[in-house]
Formats: C-alpha cells, sequence, structure tokens
C-alpha cells in the first residue's frame, strides 16, 4: 500500500472512533405515534385492540402514556412494550438514579443479577413455600424448578457468600436495573400493576447492625434527594416489611389521589405512615361512647365459650363491637380464640394486632368467621382495644374476671392499639389523648396534632433486613477477632416504570402530561412555523432554528442539543402545538409571525401556561430560572 494511502486510512480510522457531537432531534425522524385516544393509539394492531382495556381507561397515567407515543401494551394483558420517547424518560431517570447510588458517601457498585433463578436458595429461605401464586415459577426440560425473578435477595446474598470472607470488604453495597416479574391477578392501570416491571433494587451488606443501620440512613437520604430531583411531591413513611422480612420499614410515595395506599402524617412533628402500619390514638368521644353496665354479661351457662360470652356483652352493652381471629400453628391447626373488642365506629387493624407482643411466638393469626366457629377452643386470648376507654375497658375485665372459674382460667386479657388508624385520630408520636402506646414516648402534649389522610402511590421500598438472609445462605465472613460472623444485610427498592406511570398521575392536565425537566423526553420541543406563502418568512425562520438551539443549549438541565427536539413534521401548526401539550415537553418555542415581524420568538411554559415573547438571546436566562425542588409531606 503506498504510504499515502495508509496516511488517509488511518485518518479515515481515527475519524471514525472520535465521538459525535450530539445534534438537536427531529421529530421527522422520530417514532411518536400520538393519538386522540386509546381506540386510535391501538387501532394499527387488531391483537392490542381486542384487548379488555375497560379497567385501564379509569387510570390517566395509562391513557395518557398510550395517546403520547410511550408504551403500547402486548398482546397478553400486563406486558407493555416502551417506544422510543418513552424510553428516553427512562434512561433519564436511571441517569438520576445511578447519580444518588454510586455517589458518595453511599458508593453502590452496580451489577446486573439474571432474571431466571434457581429454587434452591429460595427454598432455604423459605419463600419458595410462602411467597404464593404471584411468583412465576417454571420447570426446565429437566423438570428442575426455576422462578422469575420478583426480587433477588437470595441470589446476591449467595453471590455475595462466595466474594466476602473478611471485614475489610466491608460495606459492600450493590444495585441493579433490571426487569422483576409478578403473576398479578389482576394486572390493571398500565405500569402501575404489570406483570413485568423495571426496578432498581441495592443490596447492603455490613459488618454489625449499627453499620448496617448507617447504611439504611445514607440510602434513606439518597432517595431523598432521588425523589427532590425527579420534581414531584412526595411522602416518605413507616411500613410493614412483608414477605421481604426484616425489622425496619419504609415507604416512599409520590402523593396522588388515585393511588392504593393510604398515608397518615402529622405536619406538627413530622410523623408518617401507611395506613397498615400507623398507630390508632382514638380520641375520646363525645357522640360513639361506649358504656358497660355492669349486668352486660347477664346470665352465661359455665359451659359457654368466651367469644360467645363476649357476643352476650357486646349485645348487652352501648357502642361496643367485636371480631373474632384464630391463633394456628405451624400445622395450620387452630389453637387459641381470639377476639376484639372496639369501638362500633372503628374496624381492626390485622397487622398491628398480630404484631402486638402476645401473638410474636405464634405461626399466624387469621381472621374467624364467627364466635361459634372457636367454641371448641379451649384458649382464648381477648383484646381489648384503647378505642373503648380505660372506664369501658376496666368493666370488660371485670366481668371477664367473674366468669366460670375454668372458663376464667383459659382466658387471657391484654389491651393495646389495633385498629385501624383514620384521619382526625390523635398523632401518636406527638399526642397524649389518653394512654399512649407502650412503645411511643410522646414529645410534649399537643391535643390540637391530628393525623390527616393523603391518597399516594408507592414507588419506593427500604427494608432493614439483618440476618435474615445471611444466616440460611451461610454468607457469612470473619471480623476483626477472626470470629466468623454472619453479614448484616438491607435491600432497598425504587419502582422505575411504577414511577414513570405516578409521575404521570401527578403530573398532568386536561391537554396531556406535564413533564418535570428532569425526566422529560426533550427539554425543549421547538415549533417554526410553517410559511409556504411567503418564502422569505419561511427562509427567515429556518435560517434561526439553530440560533434559537444554539441559545438553548448551555441552560437545558444536561444533553445540551441533544436534550432539544425540533417539531419540522408536515403538519398544521396547532395540530403540533396540542401535539406538544399531550407529550409534555416542559417548554415549547414557537418561531412564527411574531419573529418575523418584531424578532420575538414565543416561550411556552407547560407547568404553569405562561407565554413571553423574548428575543432569542433572552431564551436561556428564562430556561436557567431555577425550580424548587420537590418537597416531601
Amino acid at each position: 500500500m503506498h504510504a499515502s494511502q495508509r496516511l488517509l486510512s488511518s485518518t479515515s480510522l481515527q475519524r471514525q472512533h472520535q465521538p459525535r457531537q450530539q445534534d438537536y432531534a427531529r421529530l421527522s425522524r422520530l417514532l411518536l405515534p400520538t393519538a386522540k385516544s386509546q381506540d386510535a393509539a391501538l387501532k394499527a394492531s387488531p391483537s392490542q385492540a381486542q384487548q379488555p382495556q375497560a379497567p385501564q381507561t379509569q387510570t390517566s397515567s395509562y391513557d395518557l402514556l398510550l395517546r403520547g407515543g410511550f408504551i403500547r401494551p402486548s398482546t397478553a394483558a400486563g406486558i407493555y412494550s416502551i417506544l422510543p420517547f418513552g424510553l428516553r424518560v427512562l434512561s433519564h431517570l436511571e441517569r438520576i438514579i445511578d447519580d444518588e447510588m454510586s455517589a458518595p458517601p453511599l458508593h453502590g457498585l452496580k451489577l446486573s443479577l439474571p432474571c431466571l433463578l434457581s429454587s434452591d436458595a429460595w427454598k432455604l429461605t423459605g419463600r419458595w413455600e410462602s411467597t404464593g401464586p404471584e411468583m412465576f415459577k417454571v420447570n426446565d426440560r429437566k423438570d428442575a424448578e426455576f422462578l422469575l425473578s420478583p426480587t433477588h435477595e437470595e441470589e446476591v446474598t449467595s453471590l455475595v457468600a462466595g466474594l466476602v470472607s473478611s471485614y475489610r470488604q466491608l460495606p459492600l453495597r450493590v444495585y441493579q436495573i433490571g426487569r422483576k416479574y409478578r403473576d398479578e391477578l389482576r394486572p390493571r392501570s398500565g405500569l402501575l400493576r404489570a406483570r413485568e416491571f423495571i426496578m432498581k433494587d441495592m443490596y447492603s451488606f455490613d459488618a454489625s447492625e449499627e453499620d448496617a443501620l448507617e447504611t439504611y440512613r445514607i440510602v434513606q437520604d439518597a432517595y431523598v434527594r432521588i425523589l427532590q430531583r425527579v420534581g414531584v411531591p412526595f411522602a416518605v413513611a413507616e411500613a410493614d416489611t412483608g414477605n421481604i422480612g426484616g425489622t425496619r420499614s419504609h415507604e416512599y410515595h409520590f402523593v396522588s389521589a388515585v393511588g392504593e395506599d393510604t398515608l397518615l402524617s402529622c405536619s406538627s412533628c413530622g410523623y408518617a405512615a401507611n395506613e397498615e402500619q400507623a398507630i390508632a390514638a382514638v380520641r375520646p368521644s363525645a357522640d360513639n361512647p361506649v358504656r358497660v353496665p355492669p349486668n352486660a354479661l347477664g346470665a352465661i351457662d359455665a359451659s359457654l365459650s368466651v367469644p360467645a360470652a363476649l357476643e352476650t356483652l357486646a349485645r348487652n352493652s352501648e357502642g361496643l363491637a367485636l371480631d373474632f381471629y384464630s391463633v394456628v400453628d405451624e400445622e395450620h391447626v387452630e389453637t387459641h380464640a381470639v377476639t376484639v373488642l372496639m369501638r362500633h365506629d372503628r374496624r381492626v387493624n390485622p397487622l398491628r394486632l398480630k404484631k402486638m407482643d402476645d401473638f410474636k411466638g405464634f405461626h399466624a393469626v387469621r381472621q374467624a368467621a364467627s364466635a361459634d366457629t372457636l367454641s371448641d377452643l379451649a384458649s382464648s386470648i381477648v383484646v381489648i382495644d384503647e378505642s373503648v376507654g380505660e372506664q369501658a375497658a376496666s368493666s370488660i375485665s371485670s366481668l371477664l374476671a367473674s366468669l366460670d372459674a375454668k372458663v376464667a382460667a383459659s382466658n387471657r386479657v391484654v389491651q393495646g392499639s389495633v385498629v385501624v388508624a383514620v384521619e382526625g385520630d390523635a398523632c401518636p408520636s406527638c399526642s397524649t389523648p389518653t394512654k399512649p402506646p407502650a412503645h411511643i414516648t410522646p414529645s410534649t402534649p399537643a391535643p390540637s396534632s391530628s393525623l390527616v389522610s393523603a391518597r399516594a402511590i408507592e414507588v419506593g421500598h427500604t427494608f432493614y433486613l439483618g440476618t435474615k438472609y445471611s444466616i440460611p445462605l451461610s454468607a457469612s465472613f470473619n471480623n476483626a477477632a477472626q470470629s466468623t460472623v454472619p453479614l448484616v444485610m438491607g435491600c432497598f427498592g425504587l419502582g422505575v416504570s411504577r414511577m414513570i406511570a405516578a409521575v404521570v398521575e401527578a403530573c398532568h392536565d386536561a391537554k396531556g402530561i406535564i413533564w418535570p425537566r428532569s425526566i422529560a423526553p426533550y427539554e425543549v420541543c421547538v415549533i417554526p412555523l410553517r410559511m409556504p406563502k411567503r418564502p422569505d418568512a419561511q427562509s427567515l425562520i429556518d435560517a434561526h432554528v439553530d440560533v434559537v438551539v444554539d441559545a438553548l443549549a448551555p441552560h437545558v438541565l444536561y444533553g445540551g442539543r441533544s436534550n432539544i427536539v425540533v417539531d419540522d413534521r408536515d403538519a398544521q401548526f396547532g395540530f403540533k402545538m396540542n401535539d406538544a401539550a399531550l407529550v409534555g415537553y416542559p417548554y415549547v418555542v414557537v418561531i412564527g409571525r411574531s419573529f418575523v415581524e418584531h424578532g420575538k420568538v414565543e416561550m411556552h411554559c407547560r407547568a404553569d401556561g405562561s407565554v413571553k415573547m423574548v428575543d432569542a438571546a433572552e431564551l436561556g436566562s428564562l430556561l436557567a430560572a431555577p425550580s424548587s425542588p420537590a418537597s416531601s409531606l
């Protein structure tokens, strides 16, 4: 090869490996199948159009993500394809998550775990049997058992068990962003409740409980920063650990009227918990008093069971209601009858009932149909909820003690807060309406501190796991004293695809989506007006598209020119503006008649609906105006 040819070939190769400068996008080259209705969006695919869509139409996020060209449903319910604009939103959200997960002091390390998992580790932890029918279980051709991952505690613990052997390798915090699977009985609401979804899950491994709780706090701080950067009002609430297990748990929610969760919070002290976890500090009520007369038990047959006796007591009392449960052992055999007495306008919170100290040694507590179904059980537990008031509780205890000696001997009476908390209840943390729960240490009493409720969509969950997984999976290390001890763990999830739908639920109007700047598919859409009857004006407009883009690019949150799209489609101006409102670009810049006649462009802000006429050079200053971070409740 001639020397000049070799030089040319080398130069060409260098140019091929140079990074390309990202230019702005042009809608004429993109896939954005927007539609005026769900039917119109689905008509292109008969198999999709034949799906029963009625439940979906009730959810704004499904409707807007579908019509806005972000997603399309598969032929099976609860499974979705994410289209290019939806993928851009997803990538922006993942970028924020990656930033905060890898930043100090968290220093998370990103990895990728398999979606197809063996059943072996799940059987060791007991979750193969306990998880239930929502888990996708599959068998290979050799009849070996597998599952499609709903979560990765077992897999990552088994992995780390073979990688970590010394305290010098700790702390270790690893995370991934990947697909998860859940066999939902009734998939609905689009990405809010799908069978296949995208999650960020982090797993932490520490040398001690103290270190693990510090990691928990660091991750909580990172979650708050993520939600603040997304830009939607959010709430952090105490929560139950559920099937994941552990001893500490918090949920992270976007506030939305269509949310499946109810949060109860106190504005005075910041206490917040979901409805399942919240403690009901019930205020005394003059309208709903509980009165138990001395003769409430009546003439009781000595052979009558405690639940049946309490039914008589409730009938003869005023404002008293009761509910029945049973304690079961590991063989699912009933061992104790449980009767809960409460004020008649309240209902039992089964989760709080099961968490009472008196039930901790039992396998499970389940609801019973009536007192008759419990009549054969010799042992009985009576729970008097605090809503009945101290005077009525004392009367009930005295009457129970007066029962036949045989009946009374088999009866245990306990008191506590086991009803569902509701709006208007006193805050259990900073108020003392009556006697506070034993595990609550109230601050300065403030009777006016009441709980307020709000509907919300859960988008994240953090768990302190302790050694729940490390002990059965033999994940241990040698500590400084050269003793072999189990790793102390935490796990931390964020529903990434679910968060996209939750943002839309919280940020939309009649026209369409209102994306926060941080995760919008494009931060700015530039619409140059088409003026075919005025070629000179059209040339002037076309020539200034780059000028406008250059003025905006340094001031977008990230990405420069690549985060700006120009609507150069051959379509009417009104269609483009409606399309822009539906898609939800935070800003739309129109280069139109005002520019031709006065040198001014129009800056439309989607969030507040404002329109400003400015010189192109001023666009950057408008875009650079700081926005307040999202706040928590």
